[in-house]
């Protein structure tokens, strides 16, 4: 049983907690703050952050790899 980071509420998941995906969205029964799973094993949730902009999950992007946006753009050239 994982407990909420901001208010330190017990969180009951509905289902098999082995269906838990790090990265899943999670409301806080107690403060409604907005969670994410943090980690699996043991099930741990963190608080996102209002602005989308400042937060990004676990793994959406690897640090050392370098992303030119323009590599995929394939729009037409004048």
């Amino acid at each position: 049983m994982a407990k909420c980071p901001v208010c330190d509420e017990e969180i009951l998941i509905d289902g098999e907690e082995d269906e838990i995906e790090i990265g899943e969205d999670i409301d806080c029964p107690g403060c409604l703050a907005l969670l994410f799973v943090s980690s699996v094993k043991p099930l741990e949730f963190s608080e996102q952050l209002e602005d989308e902009n400042d937060f990004e999950h676990p793994g959406d992007y690897d640090d050392d790899d370098d992303f030119d946006w323009n590599d995929d753009y394939e729009g037409d050239e004048d």
